[in-house]
């Protein structure tokens, strides 16, 4: 009889350790996929200020009109 309550308290102990151990990894998984987003959406406005700023470069050395360097 006592050894039965033990058991059914310890099982009570691992199906919540398991379900808050299942909780975390939830958890982390979606703040994992959180951060691929936030780097893929920096990567792109990386990308995008390369691209400006080598236009801004090729502005500065010729002239848009007639092609001539500055």
């Amino acid at each position: 009889m006592r050894l039965e309550r033990i058991a059914r308290i310890s099982d009570g102990f691992q199906s919540m350790a398991r379900e808050q151990n299942l909780s975390l990894s939830e958890r982390y998984h979606k703040q994992l996929r959180r951060l691929e987003k936030v780097a893929r959406i920096s990567d792109r406005y990386q990308q995008m200020m390369r691209d400006l700023n080598l236009a801004l470069k090729e502005a500065s050395i010729r002239d848009p009109l007639t092609g001539l360097p500055n």
